[in-house]
């Protein structure tokens, strides 16, 4: 019975190791980083709501993923990041398959979550807004909903947005890991990655609508950013390219990869971006559209 144990015990150990330098299916940071080279090229995305309830959408947005995956690695990016809304409803079905898929990028793969696969954010009188259980659902799946890490020259600050304002216990846990993170700052550059962005036009405009981030977590979240020497925040949402400017610090929103109609604008696509030692970045947006369905016979 002893042998029998370790045995399992061995074949468990086995199957639980990122085997054969396949990357872990899990929202993590295992691989060492490779030597900083400036620039550093990353791959920016954002709003792929990969859908098992929409049935007929269903293989469209996994195709879009998968054409914006062979995009991607033939600019051979050092790093991807996606900017949430990974799926449309949030279910485990749907992370699942977001995960299957987004193994075949070639670069490591960092993301965040969005409102669709968690929750809104919340804002008083509206309702499916942001839940302690959603957020855990998707960390069973694709691993933490917050983080800092770095890789290859630059660090990363991912935050949840959906959290930002909703009271909950995991939101003061995340506060106080990104306030550390940037309480200076770092030696190499720091780019802040989060669904929503900071505002549309103005960092004077009200909260209470679904574009943005609510003013007082907005605020805070600038305030660190800066006090960090932070030049750029990258978002999604929107569905739209949007750059702004606030102190100094370059706001950028990017497009959608999976949802839209190709007949009209604004068009889908991502941005490789490029990060000089300084921080100083290059937006290079790149536009993806729908290939011609063949002729029926």
């Amino acid at each position: 019975m002893k042998l029998r144990h370790f045995l399992l015990l061995g074949v468990a150990a086995w199957l639980a190791l990122p085997w054969l330098g396949c990357r872990t299916p899990r929202n993590t940071s295992s691989a060492a980083s490779p030597e900083a080279r400036y620039p550093v090229r990353i791959a920016f995305l954002s709003d792929i709501h990969i859908t098992h309830r929409l049935k007929q959408d269903q293989p469209v947005r996994e195709q879009r993923l998968r054409e914006a995956i062979a995009a991607v690695n033939a600019e051979k990016v050092d790093l991807v990041l996606l900017g949430g809304d990974l799926t449309e409803d949030g279910t485990v079905a749907e992370f699942r398959d977001f995960q299957r898929l987004a193994r075949d990028f070639s670069a490591p793969v960092w993301y965040v979550p969005g409102n669709h696969d968690i929750g809104n954010k919340r804002i008083e009188g509206k309702k499916e807004s942001v839940t302690s259980a959603r957020n855990q659902r998707y960390e069973s799946v694709l691993g933490p909903s917050w983080w800092v890490r770095e890789h290859a020259g630059v660090r990363v600050v991912g935050v949840n947005g959906p959290l930002l304002g909703s009271g909950l216990p995991e939101e003061s846990k995340m506060w106080a890991e990104v306030e550390r993170a940037l309480a200076r700052t770092s030696a190499v550059p720091t780019l802040v990655l989060v669904h929503f962005p900071p505002f549309q036009s103005s960092n004077s405009e009200p909260g209470g609508v679904y574009w943005n981030l609510e003013p007082q977590p907005r605020a805070r979240l600038l305030g660190l950013a800066r006090q960090a020497g932070v030049k750029t925040i990258l978002s999604g949402h929107l569905h739209r390219n949007l750059t702004n400017t606030h102190e100094g610090i370059t706001l950028l929103t990017t497009t959608t990869i999976g949802v839209g109609d190709p007949r009209k604008n604004p068009p889908r696509g991502w941005m490789l971006l490029t990060v000089e030692k300084d921080g100083r970045l290059g937006i290079h947006p790149r536009t993806v559209r729908d290939k011609p369905s063949p002729p029926k016979e």
